[in-house]
């Protein structure tokens, strides 16, 4: 599950016939790869034209949640000055991932059970997805 307060939805005036907004949304839901997420979006794009940019936003949510599950982060939590992974008992760290994230967060993160914690500066969460992208290849 992935909580990050931004508008991520397929407007009514891109996708106006409800069953083609419903199988757009089950197809993003049901996508288990970047590169699934990705030939989903071009579908999108060469059916209804360029995404908007809420429905960009959804694609971009769409990709982090599969990369979060490939990584075994089973949540992720945005707000305006934390970003928290929960990880489940599938997800494993690589001690090379360590400098990775105390590059990329400037050392301010840390372990907590069944979670990583980082401190963000304040930002609009929208802002931070950059970072929660990085960081979940780092891991």
């Amino acid at each position: 599950m992935i909580d990050v307060k931004i508008d991520a939805f397929i407007p009514n005036d891109y996708i106006p016939q409800v069953s083609q907004k419903i199988a757009a949304y089950q197809q993003l839901a049901s996508a288990r790869s970047v590169a699934e997420v990705d030939e989903i979006g071009e579908g999108l794009r060469d059916r209804f034209g360029t995404l908007p940019e809420p429905l960009a936003n959804l694609v971009a949510v769409t990709k982090l949640r599969t990369k979060a599950m490939a990584k075994g982060v089973t949540r992720v939590v945005i707000d305006n000055a934390r970003l928290t992974l929960g990880v489940g008992s599938a997800f494993t760290i690589a001690p090379l991932a360590i400098p990775k994230l105390q590059s990329l967060t400037k050392n301010k993160f840390r372990f907590g059970e069944g979670r990583i914690t980082i401190d963000l500066p304040p930002r609009k969460p929208v802002e931070h997805m950059p970072l929660l992208d990085a960081l979940l290849d780092a891991l």
